[in-house]
């Protein structure tokens, strides 16, 4: 099945921040500290009473190596980017992994064991993948969900 929107996107500091990102730099002075204004916290603390949370078990008994990448989606299939996910570079099956700060409602999770050549938004065929049934998140509490990685 082929995975729609499973981009992983970071948005980096530089690009929520002034919209002028260029850092101040004195010209005349080549060995100058270069100042670079920093972008304001956009994040207040969050507060667990308001948020959801996923704790997923993954096993996997092949000998295929690579980074495990598990995704929370709102529905399925999934349409643009997920609502969460969390990463193990070299994970130890099984694995436990957390998806945090979630908004409450339907959810479905997806784990990749991306392998390689290294693709986590686009998984190919060399990688292992398994979606879990529909789960409902409430806010305060941890949904859990076990999943079994297969070789093809």
């Amino acid at each position: 099945m082929k995975l729609f929107g499973l981009g992983l996107f970071i948005c980096l500091a530089t690009a929520c921040g002034d919209p002028d990102p260029t850092p101040a730099v004195d010209a005349t002075a080549s060995d100058a500290p270069v100042t670079i204004d920093a972008a304001p916290a956009i994040d207040a603390p969050i507060d667990a009473s308001t948020v959801a949370r996923i704790s997923a078990t993954v096993r996997y008994t092949g000998g295929a190596q690579g980074s495990l990448v598990v995704a929370s989606f709102p529905n399925m299939p999934p349409m643009g980017p997920p609502a969460g996910f969390a990463q193990q570079a070299s994970p130890t099956f099984p694995a436990t992994v957390a998806i945090e700060n979630l908004q409450a409602g339907p959810a479905y999770v997806l784990a990749l064991l991306d392998v390689a050549p290294a693709s986590p938004q686009q998984p190919g065929p060399e990688d292992r993948t398994v979606w879990s049934s529909a789960l409902t998140l409430t806010v305060g509490h941890t949904a859990t969900v076990e999943l079994t990685l297969r070789d093809p």
